[in-house]
């Protein structure tokens, strides 16, 4: 069976989903689709991760933050199939 095209080749990309983001569910590589992770909390905004040079020296509350905004990266890749945790 051939691959089914999605998209029509622009150069202005393909959105998946409502426009707006919430009551259409997306699913990859076989996982049972799910809704959009709603935004509850400051982690997805957080100002944290920004470019340095040089040594970095953070707090522990900063660094502990930087853990969190990656955990819910890795959740939310994972609640669309494209991570696997295990």
């Amino acid at each position: 069976m051939a691959a089914e095209q999605l998209g029509s080749g622009t150069t202005d990309g393909v959105i998946v989903g409502a426009a707006n983001g919430t009551g259409t569910k997306v699913g990859f590589y076989g996982t049972a689709p799910v809704a959009q992770r709603g935004s509850t909390t400051s982690t997805q905004r957080t100002s944290l991760l920004s470019t340095a040079t040089g040594t970095i020296s953070v707090s522990t509350a900063a660094f502990n933050q930087v853990v969190v905004s990656l955990q819910e990266v890795m959740n939310t890749l994972a609640a669309y199939g494209l991570w696997q945790i295990s």
